[in-house]
């Protein structure tokens, strides 16, 4: 999930990621 964070470099995916756990 890591690699996918690091390649799309978005707050918003971070965000969605964190809010999901």
């Amino acid at each position: 999930e890591i690699s996918l964070l690091s390649q799309l470099s978005h707050p918003n995916i971070v965000q969605y990621y964190g809010s999901e756990m």
